[in-house]
């Protein structure tokens, strides 16, 4: 129905408010009065243990050592000794000529100074220590499919610049588990040293693993090294669960696919914690996009990430000495990712952020994301950013269950995606609650339901061909709705209170509205919309001025 048909035929109507949000049908509103109703919540052990152990059943994993301790080989360890490079490889080609293991026990250490390539597990008593000497080198190389790493407490080489040197190396095999390894970073110079990666390997586990001591300074400048976990290139169906890194080291964990062609796909990150780290929380990495990318599947679930500040420097380029980072969990071109039950707590912190990448508590550059069930709080950026670097693919963007509160900046904005499904969503005390800017408006679409919006400027949305807002409650905002440029806008079953300028403000660039089951009390200003706006079953109360047109 084109515009001057609206306007002869559709008279407006206000009734009273007492019908408002009665409705027990699918339009009902149903906004939970209870903190608990949004965002994530604490699963017990048991729980995530079992769905630690589903994916490993899923991916035919084993998820723990399967070895016959009546045939080890042993070194005893009491002191600190020195150059024990040959030492220790002599032990492991005894285990492996006698299809064995070795077992390190005493609560002695290991200096060595070079890379020590395994080929049969190694465990320990959980108090016996290596220590990397050198620079730019592994420690624990692992080069042999079914290798197990166990209860030892490891600290790597305190200056890497890449990825792919750690303190215990997965190198291009599969099948092996890393458990209950503590990582011990130590030195006065910790420039980006790594704790664990997997460089190249699939179906492998990183469990239980602890990283502590890391302690680099502000401004640090930003290379390939200093993550606590990282899985690197072609590496699929790896799981990374129960892992906790304290520390200032540039991220807790970082999955980075940069060989063309070479898939990273379903790698499972489930209840880890990050706390301290400069650059990023968790984050996976890619630069191409959409059809070129080869990273797919990623799922971040029920994890942790406190103290982020960003406070790393790029060291060269287009952006030289700038700090573009310090968000909780990121989504750099990963398809079909998904961000499940996390906290994040003081993310983004340094006020001298340059907001290049996506900047937010969570952020992506790609629409094809799920992002739901995650409590967000304290963020000095945004609380979700997404920002495709393709603009308006077809994929569908849904961020579900999400309870956002204290941001500097706006709570979620989605800019240049098509598919937009918002539901059940708390936000309070930010900027704007909700901002959707799509710059080329055709095809689009964004349904938002199920949204309380507190302390706010609201919700602001600009250029789609469908909106739909339904089922929300908004208390104290500068504004609910801002919208412009919308072919087609629907607003049904909400409530608005104490809105301190404008309830709604539509634009006469909007066509074909509905407003339907609204109620507005203690406004300074209830609507302003144009007068070929339908307006059905609307409530006023208290308001200052009812219409301004």
């Amino acid at each position: 129905m084109k515009r001057r048909e609206f306007v002869l035929s559709l008279p407006l109507m206000i009734f009273s408010s007492k019908k408002i949000l009665a409705n027990n049908g699918k339009n009902a509103l149903i906004v939970s009065t209870s903190s608990n109703g949004y965002g994530c919540r604490k699963y017990t052990i048991a729980e995530n243990k079992l769905l630690f152990l589903s994916y490993c059943k899923k991916y035919d994993i084993s998820p723990d050592f399967e070895g016959d301790m009546s045939n080890v080989v042993k070194l005893h360890v009491v002191d600190d000794i020195d150059d024990c490079d040959e030492l220790i490889r002599k032990k492991i080609a005894e285990a492996f000529l006698k299809s064995s293991f070795l077992y390190l026990y005493g609560g002695g250490t290991l200096f060595v100074s070079s890379e020590i390539e395994t080929q049969v597990s190694i465990l320990g008593d959980g108090k016996t220590k290596i220590k990397q000497k050198g620079k730019n080198v592994s420690l624990l190389v692992l080069s042999k499919a079914n290798i197990t790493i166990k209860d030892i407490i490891i600290t790597p080489s305190n200056y890497v610049r890449t990825i792919k040197k750690a303190g215990v190396e997965i190198r291009g095999v599969d099948n092996c588990r890393i458990l209950n390894i503590i990582i011990q970073y130590v030195g006065e110079n910790n420039t980006e040293g790594n704790g664990i990666t997997i460089n190249q390997g699939s179906q492998n586990v990183i469990n239980n693993c602890k990283f502590f001591g890391a302690n680099l300074k502000d401004d640090v400048y930003h290379y390939q090294g200093g993550n606590d976990i990282s899985v690197y290139g072609e590496s699929s169906k790896n799981i990374i669960a129960f892992n906790n890194s304290v520390g200032r080291n540039i991220r807790g964990i970082f999955q980075l696919n940069d060989l063309l062609g070479k898939k990273c796909d379903e790698n499972i990150y489930i209840a880890n914690h990050t706390d301290g780290a400069l650059g990023y929380g968790h984050l996976c990495y890619e630069k191409r996009h959409n059809e070129k990318t080869s990273m797919s599947g990623t799922k971040f679930i029920r994890g942790v990430v406190k103290n982020i500040s960003g406070s790393v420097k790029i060291p060269n380029g287009k952006y030289k000495d700038k700090k573009i980072f310090g968000m909780g969990v990121y989504n750099q071109a990963g398809k079909n990712t998904y961000i499940e039950d996390y906290l994040i707590d003081n993310v983004c912190s340094d006020t001298e952020l340059t907001e290049v990448l996506p900047l937010a508590a969570i952020g992506s550059t790609t629409d094809s994301v799920t992002i739901k069930n995650n409590t967000i709080i304290n963020s000095g950026a945004s609380g979700l950013k997404i920002s495709p670097y393709e603009v308006l693919g077809n994929n569908e963007l849904l961020i579900i269950n999400n309870d956002i509160r204290n941001i500097n900046k706006d709570g979620v904005v989605i800019l240049n995606c098509k598919n937009v499904f918002l539901s059940n969503m708390s936000i309070v005390n930010c900027n704007y609650s909700l901002k959707l800017n799509n710059k080329k408006p055709n095809s689009s679409s964004a349904s938002l339901s199920m949204i309380r919006s507190n302390d706010n400027k609201g919700i602001y949305i600009n250029g789609f061909s469908n909106v739909s807002i339904s089922n929300f409650i908004s208390i104290n905002d500068i504004n609910f709705l801002s919208a412009q440029k919308i072919n087609n806008l629907s607003i049904d079953n909400g409530v608005v209170t104490n809105s301190k300028e404008v309830a709604f403000y539509i634009s006469e660039s909007c066509d074909n509205i509905m407003i339907d089951s609204v109620s507005i009390a203690n406004s300074r200003i209830g609507l302003n919309i144009p007068k070929w706006t339908i307006v059905k079953s609307v409530g006023f109360k208290n308001n200052s001025n009812n219409f301004e047109r």
